[in-house]
């Protein structure tokens, strides 16, 4: 279940950035699970991606899971800078581009992401939207905006948290259904999101990671010695020597240490 969570942010981050509108306004700014604040001097709009509350309830009272049903709450912290005045080091003040220059500007571009990125992950007909509800996504239950302002000197934030309460895809795993290429080790939705992803990229270097680590390739030993085993057969003329019999003579064994632990003499 916990790695549902992963393919649910890495598809959603996908179906963000294919939103046109998205695209324009948040150029390389859509993340997954930035932890850092944001800085004063970020370029703005910007749009983080969270996976929150995770619930799995059985199907059946009468019988625990697994398969669960499994609800998880994905989130979009979607951040828009107000920047009165921008000081250069010479005490001259310039705008800033990139950031909105009144509240009502602010607003109005938080509420047009909220808009993109709700229909981004529920009903846009993009090839990442496509993905992320026919593979992870069974549907959207809820929905809960909340809106967050801050003032500083110079500057305010705005910033709607938007929380999507979805029910996630039944992925239960059929012995008969044996798995191939680089991410045979993941589990489903994961897999199949994986698969989607850009050869090359973050999320697919992340992704070829994560397989490794659910099945690391043997660790080659190295080879320190063998034992040989000698079977000679007593045979007279016009025999040939048996190839199934065992005790046609008796075997004696020779074991050659391939690391021995002192170096030989230097004669």
């Amino acid at each position: 279940m916990s790695l549902a969570r992963t393919a649910l942010r890495m598809a959603a981050v996908a179906a963000l950035r294919a939103d046109p509108v998205i695209a324009a306004l948040c150029p390389d700014r859509v993340f997954d699970s930035r932890i850092d604040k944001l800085d004063a001097e970020d370029p703005v709009p910007v749009i983080v991606v969270y996976t929150e509350d995770d619930k799995g309830r059985p199907w059946s009272v009468n019988n625990g899971g697994p398969p669960f049903d499994h609800a998880c709450d994905l989130l979009f912290e979607i951040s828009m800078r107000v920047v009165a005045e921008a000081v250069g080091d010479d005490g001259s003040s310039a705008p800033v581009i990139g950031m909105a220059e009144t509240d009502t500007e602010a607003e109005v571009t938080l509420d047009l992401l909220e808009e993109r990125a709700i229909d981004a992950v529920t009903v846009a007909d993009t090839p990442q939207s496509l993905l992320i509800r026919t593979a992870v996504t069974r549907r959207a239950v809820e929905l809960v905006s909340v809106r967050f302002v801050s003032a500083d000197a110079g500057s305010k934030l705005a910033l709607r948290m938007v929380t999507l309460s979805t029910h996630l895809k039944i992925n239960q795993a059929d012995p008969r259904d044996i798995a191939t290429g680089p991410f045979a080790a993941l589990p489903d939705p994961l897999r199949t999101v994986a698969s989607a992803q850009v050869p090359g990229s973050y999320s697919y270097q992340i992704c070829l990671g994560l397989a490794a680590k659910l099945n690391p390739a043997p660790t080659p030993q190295p080879l320190e010695g063998m034992d040989l085993t000698y079977q000679v057969q007593q045979l007279t003329a016009g025999e040939t020597p048996s190839q199934t019999d065992q005790d046609a003579s008796t075997p004696f064994t020779e074991s050659i240490d391939l690391c021995p632990s002192s170096p030989p003499a230097s004669s």
